[in-house]
């Protein structure tokens, strides 16, 4: 539990050691400034997070991302966003997470020491080198959105093109070459050397965003030499720090609060869990003298009454208060609250709620939670024609089919020996319902004489590509199968087949605008734009030097 009360506290990896202030004027929007400084924090950081090289057109590209956010927030009509409650409190939330954060980054990791055995160890790990690519994206849901495209058969290189400004990226799938350990954010690097070549990963979440990675190939390189070690030691010291992070922050939190001592009142519990899932806060206001109840959660000589955990609990945003499920996550969650509530005292009292890098950590996270919401708010007006709809659909059938489905017959059995008589029985003729039904392990297709009926080929996993290649009727086996044998026969096939368009015709249209939707919120900005007058120094934007972390 203490693994999900942290993550729940410091959603942030840590911050940047390096704080700028005013600088030089790179771009005008309008009336407003975006200082060169302030660009190339936020540069530096997009380039680690995607592992993109450093390139004059990618700092345009990137100029122009914060350009269109800056046409947005202050040439355009945020009326609604900023009224809006959840915006105020998950701002209010963000900013909680930027001081804890700070605080996560001064008082456990840059007290972190790794030593050189430490470092060289690491070292080791750099003798090998993948090949990856990768989708990027800000948000989880996009990330998962993304990871269900996938699965249903877009194509790394279809959807880079929708995920990628940077038009190599973006024409290439998302490749990004060789790299050894040390040259991506840890978390990213992490998933990537546990892949098997040809794998995709789930959703992971980086310092700034979530990656979905590819690894294409893996080979190991000659032993490195002391002067390479040397070059990255940097980077290595920093990734084994950040590996060093979780127990270490464990450690920290450990220190401060003993959760076992936390105790609750249950039947107190019980009515706050009924009115939170009930109640909102105005009434909870109004009826504070009669809900009031003073002991109803206790830590040491401290109580906190049932109000002070509602108002607390009110202040989570969506996404964290439709975790509380049940009376037992709310307790994980009060527990969390608690030691928030310790933690951001210990911050204000050594000055982090006012320091520079929470505080520019804290604007940079506002921009995206407010871009979030702006682009849900435009793309709510997307309509799309029905004939773009259907165009959709005719390009794009293979989404849109029944999947090829196989029935077999299947005998199941432990040892190999056996599998290897029962091999030769049915190539002589032998009746295979007979011979399932009598040794057949798996009880459930036993019964039905081994026929499994018809599913989707992609269930059967490595072995879909040779069972779809034999014709009906015939045998394969014995086939190895975690510590099992298999023999299996060919009963029908099912080719795919597209689906009737007027039957599916709500899914292709949130497919196609989920494809489209790029482009439409690009052009309501570039409608802003027309109206407000820009300017770029080329020659600024070139001239600054800056930290690539290694990255090719």
């Amino acid at each position: 539990m203490i693994i999900i009360l942290i993550s729940f506290l410091f959603g942030l990896f840590f911050l940047p050691q390096n704080t700028f202030g005013k600088s030089k004027v790179v771009a005008t929007v309008g009336t407003h400034k975006i200082y060169l400084n302030d660009w190339a924090r936020r540069y530096e950081e997009y380039l680690f997070s995607t592992g993109m090289s450093d390139k004059f057109y990618v700092r345009e590209r990137y100029l122009k991302t914060m350009t269109d956010e800056a046409l947005l927030k202050y040439y355009d009509d945020n009326s609604e966003i900023f009224q809006n409650p959840e915006y105020k409190r998950e701002v209010k939330w963000l900013k909680k997470q930027a001081i804890l954060a700070y605080l996560k980054d001064q008082e456990v990791y840059a007290k972190l020491k790794v030593t050189d055995a430490e470092a060289r160890k690491a070292f080791l790990r750099m003798n090998q080198e993948i090949a990856v690519r990768h989708l990027f994206a800000r948000t989880k849901s996009e990330a998962e959105n993304l990871y269900q495209r996938l699965k249903l058969g877009f194509t790394f290189k279809e959807l880079a093109k929708q995920v990628f400004t940077d038009s190599i990226l973006a024409n290439n799938g998302g490749y990004l070459g060789y790299h050894t350990w040390g040259d991506f954010d840890p978390a990213f690097e992490e998933a990537a050397f546990n892949l098997k070549v040809g794998e995709i990963s789930k959703p992971v979440k980086t310092e700034f965003g979530y990656s979905i990675i590819k690894v294409e190939d893996k080979k190991t390189k000659p032993i490195l030499t002391e002067h390479e070690f040397e070059l990255k030691k940097k980077q290595i010291i920093r990734s084994v720090k950040i590996n060093m992070k979780k127990p270490a922050t464990e450690k920290y939190v450990n220190s401060l609060i003993d959760f076992s001592k936390i105790k609750f009142n249950e039947k107190c519990l019980k009515l706050i869990f009924e009115k939170y899932q009930t109640d909102s806060l105005k009434k909870i206001e109004i009826n504070e003298k009669k809900i009031n109840t003073p002991n109803c959660v206790f830590y040491k000589n401290k109580k906190y009454s049932n109000y002070w955990i509602l108002k607390k609990l009110d202040e989570l945003p969506g996404y964290e208060s439709r975790k509380i499920s049940d009376p037992k996550k709310m307790k994980d969650v009060i527990k969390g609250i608690i030691l928030q509530t310790k933690l951001l005292k210990i911050a204000h009292k050594k000055g982090y709620d006012t320091n520079r890098a929470a505080l520019n950590t804290f604007k940079k996270l506002k921009t995206q939670l407010f871009m979030n919401f702006k682009k849900l708010l435009v793309l709510k007006e997307m309509k799309l024609p029905d004939s773009t709809v259907y165009r959709y659909y005719l390009n794009h059938k293979n989404f849109f089919s029944t999947h090829n489905k196989l029935n077999v017959q299947e005998i199941i059995i432990k040892k190999i020996t056996l599998a290897d008589s029962l091999i030769k029985i049915l190539t002589n003729g032998g009746d295979f319902g007979k011979l399932a039904k009598r040794f057949s392990l798996r009880k459930t297709t036993a019964k039905k004489n081994g026929v499994v009926g018809f599913v989707s080929l992609e269930e059967f996993g490595k072995l879909k590509k040779k069972f779809w290649s034999l014709n009906v009727g015939e045998l394969v086996g014995p086939i190895k199968m975690n510590g099992y044998f298999g023999i299996f026969k060919i009963l029908g096939k099912k080719a795919s087949k597209p689906l009737k368009f007027r039957d599916i015709k709500s899914d292709v249209e949130i497919a196609a605008k989920y494809t489209f939707q790029k482009l439409y919120f690009q052009k309501y900005i570039d409608s802003i734009r027309n109206r407000v007058k820009i300017r770029i120094n080329k020659r600024l934007l070139g001239s600054k030097r800056i930290q690539t972390y290694g990255v090719h």
